[in-house]
């Protein structure tokens, strides 16, 4: 489910996604993740780790306009932050998608070095082709969805009604009646 980081909540999905179907899954709740710091990174790190696939996860961080200009695909997210890893991105072949790989990733070319699972770092992939994985258990990665955190706030006690004694007795008048 959801997890609280600072101001945001967290959701990686089930690992069967390419980015447009994240993309789209991600939107009612906000959109993809936005990551501004290690310990941001790390957190999500341990999401992915905790998931029920631990494949890998698209970030949101991508290059679909210009080759080697990275940003984050959700328009208010201003992050300069990355984590890639040493040789990413390489954009080998189209990669134009950050992903943090999990322990699960049965990638070929990344099986020798656990230095690619064991620590949050990304590397770039092709968006929509994931002809790697075909064959394999899984057909695409997790998600990281975001959305700002809707907290509950303490409603302000109002205000103790003040009363104020009369400053003088009320004059009396004679009754006209008599």
């Amino acid at each position: 489910g959801w997890r609280l980081w600072g101001d945001s909540c967290y959701l990686v999905t089930n690992a069967e996604h390419e980015f447009a179907d994240c993309a789209a899954e991600c939107a009612p709740h906000g959109g993809l993740g936005c990551i501004s710091s290690d310990a941001e990174n790390d957190f999500v790190y341990a999401l992915l780790l905790n998931s029920t696939d631990a494949v890998g996860l698209f970030t949101g961080y991508v290059d679909l306009g210009s080759e080697g200009t990275w940003y984050w695909s959700e328009a208010d997210c201003t992050s300069t932050f990355t984590k890639w890893h040493e040789g990413q991105p390489n954009d080998n072949g189209n990669e134009d998608c950050a992903v943090m790989l999990g322990p699960n990733h049965e990638l070929w070319s990344f099986d020798s070095d656990s230095s690619y699972t064991d620590s949050g770092q990304w590397i770039d992939i092709d968006c929509d082709e994931l002809a790697w994985w075909h064959g394999y258990d899984h057909d695409g990665f997790s998600c990281l969805c975001e959305t700002g955190a809707v907290l509950p706030t303490a409603s302000p006690t109002p205000p103790a009604p003040t009363f104020s004694p009369r400053p003088t007795p009320l004059p009396t008048f004679p009754d006209p009646t008599a």
